[in-house]
């Protein structure tokens, strides 16, 4: 694979999103508020749109998505996807004073420190002159209630172990609702030799202190 360009890979028919379901639907009034200049609420809401429309997008695309959710170390992903090889990271922006914002970010001034091998911005249509982006960072666009690919992203080095501390967390809210954690065995390819498993202890739960010799 070429580390500048975007990989064409097939989609996934059954995407997994932490954080809740993926929705289907598209608002007209988070499309008209792109005509004028709209207040708090307004791009709250437009925010949370932009979210729920790439969790949308990735899905296609990636068969794990997780929304708006921090791994500890600074970065809050508004949403991201992984599927094998690579992660897509995607920043949503309801207003110019949140992009303008953005770049000031330890992990904006530092892309070695930020999740994603592509990153993307998504916003209303016309927020974002192509001409702003970071380099090799993609952008997005509000059309129609869908996201539209106005500038693909190209290949960005991952902080790898900040996108680790992400999923580790992200299971580990889900295993919450498990007094005792949970554990699952599900194998694609039913075999005597298939020893795959997954354990996770619930975010109360204390960890195992190692054994003394």
């Amino acid at each position: 694979m070429s580390p500048q360009t975007s990989p064409q890979i097939p989609t996934e028919s059954a995407p997994t999103r932490v954080g809740g379901s993926i929705p289907s639907r598209a608002t007209s009034s988070t499309e008209g508020a792109q005509a004028g200049r709209p207040g708090k609420s307004d791009q709250a809401d437009l925010h949370t749109q932009l979210i729920d429309l790439a969790a949308k997008w990735l899905a296609v695309k990636h068969s794990v998505v997780i929304t708006d959710m921090s791994h500890g170390m600074g970065e809050t992903a508004d949403a991201i996807g992984w599927t094998s090889g690579f992660s897509t990271l995607v920043e949503c922006k309801a207003s110019r004073a949140d992009f303008l914002t953005d770049k000031h970010k330890p992990w904006r001034r530092d892309p070695s420190h930020g999740m994603g091998t592509y990153r993307y911005y998504a916003a209303p249509a016309g927020l974002i002159d192509p001409a702003e982006l970071p380099e090799n960072w993609g952008l997005l666009e509000l059309h129609r209630g869908k996201l539209k690919v106005i500038v693909k992203a190209k290949h960005l080095k991952r902080w790898a172990r900040a996108e680790t501390s992400l999923l580790v967390s992200a299971l580990r809210r889900v295993a919450h609702s498990c007094p005792e954690g949970m554990a699952v065995r599900c194998y694609p390819i039913q075999s005597p030799k298939a020893r795959a498993t997954l354990g996770v202890l619930p975010i109360s739960a204390k960890p195992v202190k190692e054994a003394q010799s």
